[in-house]
């Protein structure tokens, strides 16, 4: 994604989500995509909460950092094309448990 984030920030919030860092960088097509959103979405509520997380605060105790959404987003994708694009289509797809599997 076009984030801005150093990657040492990445690392830390994608290891603190339980995401495998590899996904962000992961080549494009339609399954790479689909588990890019799928860690958007799973790790999205964690990610509005940060700052109420203790144990993220203590993470970050020398210099407190609470990324935004957006900020999130971008390490997969632009935000812009991840509402504009991806996100419509790939939630649709999750509510069918054989196009589910298959991606």
């Amino acid at each position: 994604g076009p984030s801005q984030l150093p990657q040492k920030d990445k690392d830390l919030l994608l290891g603190y989500l339980g995401i495998d860092p590899k996904i962000p960088y992961l080549p494009f097509n339609l399954h790479n995509a689909y588990a890019k959103h799928c860690a958007i979405v799973s790790a999205s509520p964690t990610v509005m909460n940060l700052k109420r997380d203790e144990e993220w605060q203590a993470l970050c105790d020398d210099r407190p950092w609470f990324p935004k959404l957006t900020d999130f987003i971008d390490i997969f994708i632009a935000n812009s094309q991840y509402y504009g694009s991806w996100r419509k289509p790939l939630n649709s797809a999750m509510q069918y448990p054989d196009m589910h599997d298959w991606l």
